[in-house]
């Protein structure tokens, strides 16, 4: 499901299937970014590889609901979602992650970064794409835009408790 960096780019007239894509390849660059800061921070390793492997929960949920999409047990929702902020905002958790392998990021440096690309997350409503009568469904948005606030606070904390 990855794309290669550089992929053409994305409209907001993409298939629903296609932007959904685009949901599991941002959680899974933010894992590979968080998995990147665990094995290149010596104090911190346990921090970074818990949230990394939250977000590939993240991504695994998100191929589930696609899996419902795509059997039309559930509606996308298109007019509510920037496909094209998402993209951007991809983008930009790939650059992190280049940045951070090209030269030593410090603790602060990358608690900032995560800071602000989970509060992104939260702003950007990625998570706000489905409608449907399944109460699961429901369920399942609100844990993951719950678990984006809970990373946001973590590191929050963190980053308080490193200045």
């Amino acid at each position: 499901m990855r794309r290669a960096h550089g992929e053409r780019p994305v409209t907001a007239a993409q298939p629903p299937l296609e932007i959904l894509d685009l949901l599991v390849e941002h959680e899974e660059a933010l894992q590979d970014l968080y998995s990147f800061y665990a094995s290149a921070a010596a104090g911190s390793s346990d921090f970074w590889s818990r949230l990394a492997a939250e977000e590939s929960e993240h991504a695994a949920t998100i191929r589930a609901l696609r899996h419902k999409v795509e059997d039309g047990s559930v509606q996308f929702r298109p007019g509510r979602f920037s496909a094209p902020a998402l993209a951007s905002s991809l983008e930009h958790v790939r650059g992190e992650l280049a940045k951070a392998k090209d030269a030593p990021v410090s603790l602060a440096q990358a608690l900032s970064t995560a800071l602000d690309l989970e509060k992104g997350l939260i702003e950007a409503s990625f998570y706000e794409v489905f409608e449907g009568d399944d109460p699961q469904l429901q369920h399942v948005l609100e844990r993951l835009a719950a678990a984006t606030r809970e990373h946001r606070d973590r590191v929050r904390k963190a980053s308080e408790e490193n200045r």
